[in-house]
């Protein structure tokens, strides 16, 4: 099916960021609620499901960006595509517009789907939101990285390692690498201790104790090294 135009509820379905700036520059009430987009997608009619066109939601996220900020992310639940070849995709970066959209949903422990068809999945009765959330993490984190203009990692285990599929993706490491870390580093200028801290008292929260304990051991090591 050819795609069309869809109408998406955008404080129901993506974070955006709650911005005044954005709201004013949109003559829009302080809420989100009202705030939709025509968007392109594809649709099954035996299934009923659908995925959203990248390319077009990236669009959207450029009218809607700030003009004071680097970049800016959609975080959807919504399945996507790029190319009407695609089985589907996890997200796409736009460098040049400064914006990237992400979806999650194939991210889920649950979600079993075709590897023929685009509109097949199936779920199961796992229930393993903690593996979900670190899942879609590694993934911003990833894209959010790409946004600040890093490429892809071929030194060491790192989160900007390449892949070329969801089970490669999944067992790629949370955290960057010292090559990465530096990069980053050179970009936004973050002290190094207290972004280790702010890491570890997330997966702590989290009940990530794999992660929490690396953490505490590299701030340390940070201790002593100072």
């Amino acid at each position: 099916m050819s795609p069309k135009k869809l109408k998406i509820n955008f404080h129901k379905k993506f974070n955006l960021p709650s911005s005044d700036q954005i709201l004013h520059a949109l003559n829009t009430p302080a809420s989100y609620e009202s705030l939709q987009a025509d968007l392109d997608f594809r649709y099954d009619k035996k299934s009923k499901n659908f995925q959203i066109k990248t390319l077009s939601l990236n669009l959207f996220l450029k009218k809607i960006r700030p003009n004071d900020t680097c970049c800016l992310i959609g975080f959807t639940e919504y399945d996507l595509y790029v190319e009407d070849s695609d089985l589907f995709v996890a997200g796409l970066c736009n460098g040049n517009l400064g914006v990237g959209a992400f979806s999650i949903m194939r991210y889920h422990p649950k979600l079993n789907f075709s590897e023929e068809n685009w509109f097949e999945y199936k779920q199961s009765k796992i229930c393993d939101d903690k593996t979900w959330l670190m899942r879609s993490c590694r993934l911003m984190v990833h894209e959010t990285c790409h946004l600040l203009g890093l490429a892809h990692c071929k030194y060491k285990d790192c989160c900007m390692n390449g892949s070329g599929h969801l089970k490669e993706d999944f067992k790629q490491s949370m955290f960057l690498c010292p090559i990465d870390l530096k990069k980053l580093w050179l970009i936004l200028g973050f002290n190094l201790p207290e972004r280790y801290e702010n890491l570890k008292q997330f997966f702590v929260k989290n009940k990530c104790e794999k992660e929490s304990k690396l953490l505490q051991k590299i701030l340390k090591d940070l201790e002593n090294f100072e």
